[in-house]
């Protein structure tokens, strides 16, 4: 990104303006108007300062990111545990909420990790809503709704990782990983498995394949996704009695998969898989993700 500085205009500029003034910076000459004068440089040095950077009064690739995530209002936008991590003011605004209510999600460092996404989990299950690590519309309804209680007081830093979060970690990183995608939707369900895993371990040795051929030979966990309804071109090995139904309980899904052989075979059924909301695939995979580390741990 090419630095925005004085002597630039236009909607970028007019961009940057609003930001700064979503955050108190104000602009009392020449009000937002899309020119980058000496009153926005002072803004954007101001900020700088206040937010550890160079005070350049230049907005460069740290600053502008530094900027968008100081500008996200809590409920913009649907969190979830992903790599890279989602960060920002609203994150920053989930983490107070949550331990101030009692649900501990470690440090509050606008980061939306591994022990975040477990407090966002405690939560959903204490209030009684699907329980899937996605702070979605439902759960920011939910915490709006106790903000009487959470924005007057004063959020307790936990560090402590839970058990939930170091039993993923362990399995993740105790065994070698394969996930492999028969169909379209299955693909979309192996990515997340991927980055879920990458994002609670960063150590953590996976492997992705999109037909069963590709894992013919794997010194590790070897874990097959398929749909449940998908036609039996190019997924015979699917189309087993070893086949494990997707099961959208956990702890079900664990069970059923204590007596799984190698590979293991997940059939998700097409009712399970929105494929107008994104996010079902997030969560398919992260009920499948966390019940193989409860077996494997």
């Amino acid at each position: 990104m090419k630095p925005i500085k004085v002597g630039d205009s236009g909607r970028g500029v007019e961009d940057i303006q609003r930001r700064l003034a979503t955050l108190g910076y104000d602009f009392p000459t020449h009000g937002i108007d899309g020119d980058f004068r000496d009153e926005t440089h002072a803004a954007v040095e101001a900020f700088q300062r206040s937010h550890d950077l160079e005070p350049t009064g230049e907005v460069d690739m740290r600053t502008w990111s530094k900027l968008v995530d100081s500008t996200f209002v809590f409920g913009d936008r649907s969190l979830y545990l992903r790599a890279p991590f989602f960060h920002g003011q609203d994150v920053l605004t989930l983490q107070r909420a949550l331990n101030s209510l009692g649900f501990p999600c470690g440090e509050l460092d606008s980061i939306f990790g591994p022990h975040t996404e477990r407090a966002v989990i405690e939560f959903q299950e204490n209030v009684e809503i699907g329980s899937d690590g996605v702070v979605g519309a439902e759960t920011y309804e939910h915490l709006r709704g106790l903000r009487h209680i959470w924005d007057s007081r004063t959020a307790q830093v936990h560090s402590a990782a839970t058990i939930a979060t170091q039993q993923r970690e362990r399995a993740l990183y105790a065994h070698r990983w394969q996930f492999i995608a028969t169909c379209p939707p299955s693909r979309q369900i192996v990515r997340r498995l991927e980055n879920l895993a990458l994002a609670s371990c960063t150590d953590a040795q996976i492997t992705i394949a999109y037909n069963t051929d590709d894992g013919a030979i794997f010194d590790g966990i070897t874990v097959i996704i398929a749909c449940a309804d998908e036609d039996s071109e190019g997924s015979a090995d699917t189309s087993t009695d070893a086949m494990i139904p997707y099961l959208p309980n956990r702890a079900d899904l664990a069970a059923a998969l204590i007596f799984a052989e190698m590979p293991i075979i997940i059939a998700v059924a097409h009712e399970h898989l929105d494929t107008s909301d994104k996010l079902c695939y997030q969560y398919v995979a992260h009920v499948i993700l966390d019940a193989l580390c409860a077996v494997f741990e």
